[in-house]
């Protein structure tokens, strides 16, 4: 889009090399974060349910795979591989379903750091027994 707006002319070829990278890194940016949570949820100590322990990881690879759905379409459609899916002919749902999971992965991460726990004790909201 902003090579069309500079003048610029792409490559079919470019174009494709841009989506792979793109799908490449995200895949291996988020698929290391889940391993990240899945070794820091098997070593918390204490007692944990399994929610507790293991909640975050299920909320991040939720966000990862929602997140991958918009890159995975983009080289689907470059190799010419015909794809069924929804989101593919609903552009709109396909930019909320990424967007909703950009969201979740915050929220994943938040759980896994313990976030809200952190930010009340250096405000000094404590809860009352």
């Amino acid at each position: 889009m902003v090579a069309a707006l500079l003048g610029i002319v792409v490559s079919k070829t470019s174009v494709m090399l841009s989506h792979s990278l793109q799908f490449a890194l995200l895949l291996c940016v988020l698929s290391n974060l889940v391993h990240h949570l899945i070794v820091k949820a098997a070593g918390a100590k204490g007692e944990l349910s399994h929610w507790q322990r293991y909640g975050p990881v299920y909320i991040v690879v939720l966000a990862s795979v929602m997140i991958l759905v918009h890159p995975t379409l983009f080289v689907f459609k470059d190799v010419g591989c015909p794809v069924r899916c929804l989101l593919r002919d609903h552009p709109i749902l396909l930019s909320v379903v990424t967007h909703v999971g950009y969201l979740v992965l915050v929220v994943g991460i938040a759980l896994s750091t313990d976030l809200v726990g952190k930010m009340r004790r250096q405000l000094g909201w404590h809860q009352s027994s």
